[in-house]
């Protein structure tokens, strides 16, 4: 993932914890957001690894498996 990309889950990430958002609910709406289809992908797939019950290091390993 581009330095660009991460740079904007990290803000999602930042912004969840400032707001007491959710996390995976974050991430969905970054997801549904997201012009960069790749951006759009890792975030939807965090958010669902998130839903089911996954921790956030199992849920960012799952992405090495793209």
């Amino acid at each position: 993932m581009a330095d660009e990309q991460m740079t904007s889950l990290v803000h999602a990430v930042g912004a969840a914890a400032a707001s007491r958002v959710p996390l995976e609910v974050t991430l969905a709406a970054l997801a549904e957001e997201q012009v960069d289809p790749r951006v759009s992908r890792a975030a939807r797939r965090l958010s669902v690894q998130l839903q089911r019950g996954a921790t956030i290091d199992e849920a960012l390993s799952s992405l090495d498996d793209e």
